[in-house]
């Protein structure tokens, strides 16, 4: 198998590699420490990774207590009215931990927490976490120099992944998920399997990997194989019965775990897509739910007009992007470029951009075509980048929007970050750290949890504000005075406001400390100690 990489990679293993490796060397490193730094984007399900890893390394146990409140805070107490908030006890339950593999099938984090004994948690996991974003670009360039692509046509389509702002958004601002992984994994997986005469040890190899991300991405790995096969049915004739023997492999390994082993989160699969075709018409029929469905497409559709050169893998896209077309995971599915929620169809779409691009190229022989080429390749980003995806109510687009693309945002966010400022970072997290000592009880809004997981007993803030012995929540004291909050409710913003100064009043009868509370402007948080 190893015979095998390195014929593969043999033709761009020159100096111009070597120099798009170090860029790209410099560039994991720079980016990775800017995901470790900034722990203010971070929230509740980062810490959850962090201990799971973390006990995985220590105990060989895939168990965290924070995962427990997580779970607490979904089962009813974000969609409760106010008065019910007032009766509300807001105690938890005994302390235990939970095991996050029986919420999904993570196993890929036995494989990082073995980095994890000798690297803090937060280094690995991010480390892994831009590896699968830049990965996914450098495998790109690198297949497109082995089809002997000039090296600006491959940098323009780098360009043009690096300007999807699910890739953009999610490697600046997006959390860690293992779910992530599967962008790099997916690609690779994907670039062998559409390989006229794969290595079996290889193609096995990329499967294996997918499947232990989750079940999900089994599953997903498991589509696309399928989906390949079907469409390129005859092309894959000496090899189609392993590609087929291997998707149902992928597809039945999901299907056991989902069936047999997940105890906490069946629900999300019975829920997420829609059952049959009333449902689906019911779905569009609501003006948010198409609308945000119309958007998604039309920000993959560069990508798939590219595709369609090579309409076979155009199709396979299409495939893999339907559930996010038709589910619903509260919208995340669809415009929260940042969410983790798209990493699936992802690979998918760059796989089969990367196959039109290069039919593309070929079909483009004389010098006016080619020009045409490198024009039409260039409005594209040009267009990408001069579309704000975040506006999605009423979109927005214009050349302005280019000064906050990703180049511009990440030189940005690494001179805020790594520069003179990182050193506010991380004594304020410091700070927190020492105001509340280990062996504590914390009640605490999303942003602390991963400054505070470590050691203490952590709940989703209010639950627990009867037994905290600290509270992490929202505050500032300004030139308007002091402000508290934190408490989040799905009823709206009346509502919000009227459990908030509920719980305050609580607290304040139950002994918090307003009068003596820290702040921590640069999180925009303040730790009160109740007595």
């Amino acid at each position: 198998m190893m015979t095998g990489l390195v014929e593969f990679f043999r033709p761009v293993m020159k100096r111009e590699y070597l120099v798009v490796l170090a860029i790209g060397l410099v560039f994991f490193v720079v980016m990775t420490k800017l995901k470790v730094t900034r722990i203010d984007e971070f929230h509740e399900d980062t810490a959850v990774m962090f201990q799971t890893t973390e006990n995985i390394a220590a105990r060989g146990a895939p168990l965290s207590q924070v995962f427990q409140s997580n779970q607490l805070i979904l089962e009813g107490i974000l969609t409760e009215p106010a008065a019910r908030i007032a009766v509300d006890p807001l105690s938890p339950p005994p302390v235990f931990e939970e095991n996050l593999l029986q919420f999904h099938k993570y196993l890929i984090l036995y494989v990082l927490a073995a980095f994890a004994t000798f690297v803090p948690a937060s280094t690995v996991l991010m480390a892994a976490y831009v590896l699968s974003f830049a990965g996914c670009i450098l495998l790109a360039y690198s297949l497109l120099r082995i089809k002997a692509l000039p090296i600006v046509a491959a940098g323009l389509f780098c360009l043009l992944l690096v300007s999807h702002p699910v890739w953009s958004a999610g490697l600046l601002s997006g959390q860690f998920y293992p779910d992530r992984l599967f962008i790099l994994a997916g690609f690779i997986f994907m670039n062998v399997v559409s390989r006229v005469k794969p290595s079996k040890g290889l193609l096995i190899a990329a499967a294996v990997l997918c499947a232990l991300i989750n079940e999900q991405s089994a599953f997903m790995a498991g589509v696309f194989v399928l989906a390949y096969t079907a469409v390129y049915w005859k092309k894959v004739s000496e090899e189609r019965y392993l590609r087929l023997g291997l998707g149902a492999a992928l597809f039945v390994y999901g299907t056991i775990v989902v069936n047999f082993f997940l105890v906490s989160n069946k629900h999300e699969y019975s829920s997420f897509l829609p059952h049959n075709l009333g449902q689906i018409i019911g779905a569009f029929q609501n003006p948010v739910f198409a609308h945000n469905a119309a958007w998604l497409i039309l920000i993959n559709l560069p990508f798939l007009l590219i595709a369609l050169f090579e309409w076979r893998a155009a199709v396979v896209a299409a495939i893999m992007m339907l559930p996010n077309v038709f589910g619903n995971i509260g919208g995340a599915e669809k415009t929260g470029w940042s969410t983790h929620y798209h990493s699936y169809y992802l690979p998918a779409l760059f796989w089969a951009a990367l196959l039109g691009y290069e039919a593309a190229y070929r079909k483009a022989p004389i010098p006016k075509w080619r020009a045409a080429f490198y024009i039409a390749t260039a409005a594209l980003v040009l267009v990408l980048n001069s579309v704000d995806p975040d506006s999605v109510a009423s979109p927005k687009a214009g050349l302005s929007n280019i000064s906050h693309n990703f180049l511009f945002s990440f030189k940005e966010q690494a001179e805020a970050y790594l520069g003179s400022g990182r050193p506010r970072f991380d004594l304020a997290a410091d700070q927190i750290r020492r105001i509340v000592p280990e062996k504590s009880v914390v009640t605490s809004v999303e942003s602390g949890m991963p400054i505070l997981y470590h050691n203490r007993t952590m709940w989703f803030y209010p639950i627990g504000v009867d037994r905290a012995d600290y509270a992490v929540i929202n505050g500032a004291n300004g030139a308007e005075g002091v402000t508290f909050g934190g408490a989040i409710n799905f009823l709206g913003p009346e509502e919000t406001a009227k459990v908030n100064q509920i719980v305050l009043d609580r607290m304040k009868k139950d002994g918090y400390d307003f009068k003596h509370a820290t702040f921590i402007p640069l999180f925009g948080l303040a730790v009160v100690k109740r007595h």
